[in-house]
């Protein structure tokens, strides 16, 4: 089961029946739904002029 991190993405590859044991979909699909600190905040800009 190999895992990529690359920077703010983690990525998790299954085999099928890897996939059917561990049946994230689900897990992830019933999960309550919850606002994070910065969803809503404008984006950051760094100084311009140069």
């Amino acid at each position: 089961m190999p895992l990529l991190i690359t920077g703010d993405v983690v990525v998790h590859l299954f085999l099928p029946p890897q996939r059917e044991y561990y049946n994230l979909e689900e897990f992830y699909g019933n999960a309550a739904s919850i606002e994070l600190p910065f969803e809503n905040q404008q984006q950051l800009r760094g100084p311009t002029g140069y």
